[in-house]
């Protein structure tokens, strides 16, 4: 275990191939290794399939923060590359909201908490939120979400959302607000079969 902990504070996070992995190099079953990351306890945070480590006491807070604040960062970053790029096709936005939200038309796919894959638009964007359009009401739900940006080939960005509001516009077809939690920077978007 010390050298699954060792690994995870090295590099931040560690997947589970990687305990398997340390598990195999001490000559351990890897079909255990869900029970060295039960035994780890406290010491590594589970997120989006990926082990943190989180060092003991204030410093595990301060580590929080810090990656918290990491998080943020690299959503208005992403929002920010979004939104220039679409108010260079419209000179003439006007908000007054704190965060500005602009018109933001753009196919998206949506991955449910249960694993669907829905097909949606987006409607409009900020840097703390967004507005999705499609056949499912999704209130209460934390969704990852893909926006191609067909203007620059191959370039994608993805998001973890939580969906605030949810209001059908005509039948079986929903607007769902959400905040915007996580910058999906190392996920690419599921393949569709």
């Amino acid at each position: 275990m010390r050298a699954v902990l060792r690994s995870a504070q090295r590099q931040e996070f560690i997947v589970p191939r990687q305990v398997r992995d340390e598990l195999r190099r001490a000559e351990l079953p890897e079909h255990c290794w869900k029970e060295v990351i039960q035994q780890a306890g406290a010491a590594l945070s589970c997120r989006h399939s990926r082990y943190y480590f989180v060092p003991s006491g204030p410093t595990r807070m301060r580590a929080r923060a810090r990656h918290d604040q990491r998080q943020l960062e690299a959503i208005q970053q992403a929002v920010r590359s979004l939104i220039r790029k679409e108010r260079k096709k419209d000179r003439n936005h006007d908000e007054r909201r704190v965060h500005k939200r602009i018109d933001f038309a753009r196919p998206i796919l949506i991955q449910t908490e249960d694993g669907r894959l829905l097909h949606g638009m987006s409607r409009e964007i900020s840097l703390s939120g967004i507005r999705l359009v499609g056949t499912a009401r999704l209130l209460g739900q934390k969704l990852r979400v893909w926006i191609p940006y067909p203007e620059v080939k191959g370039q994608t960005y993805g998001f973890v959302v939580r969906i605030l509001w949810s209001a059908e516009i005509a039948s079986q077809l929903y607007e769902n607000g959400g905040v915007l939690l996580e910058r999906l920077e190392n996920e690419t978007a599921p393949d569709e079969e």
